[in-house]
């Protein structure tokens, strides 16, 4: 294996700029109890230190990362497909956003949805039968 070049390995330590057309918010997962009102999926505050340690920030971006993972998995499907029919709740990305979504999930029953900017148009984008509590 050749040694890489002092530029390559200069490389880690600069950012990647990259520019996007538009700005976006990305997908917002969100519970609620049935016939309550919905709640966002918050990150964790930043500390001090979370530069240096962060779990629990690591763990909301990762769960963040599995809500976007969905949302370009069902956008792939066919767009007539209703939220329930089992080609979406098959999904290895759905059932992990259904368990993020569990931790976060007030007692008896609830949902929790996923909403979604296109073209600066917020709109609940796929969202889960009732579900009893665990």
């Amino acid at each position: 294996m050749k040694p890489r070049s002092f530029v390559q390995q200069l490389r880690a330590l600069l950012p990647s700029w990259k520019f996007f057309d538009r700005v976006a918010m990305p997908p917002r997962l969100y519970v609620r109890a049935v016939g309550g009102e919905w709640q966002p999926i918050a990150a964790p505050p930043r500390r001090v230190w979370s530069w240096a340690f962060s779990p629990r920030g690591n763990l909301a971006l990762a769960d963040q990362s599995a809500v976007e993972h969905l949302v370009a998995d069902v956008d792939e499907l066919d767009p007539s497909l209703d939220h329930d029919a089992p080609a979406i709740v098959g999904l290895v990305s759905y059932q992990l956003v259904a368990r993020i979504a569990r931790v976060y999930a007030p007692a008896g029953r609830w949902q929790w949805k996923i909403v979604v900017d296109r073209e600066g148009e917020i709109s609940d984008y796929l969202v889960s039968p009732e579900l009893a509590a665990a």
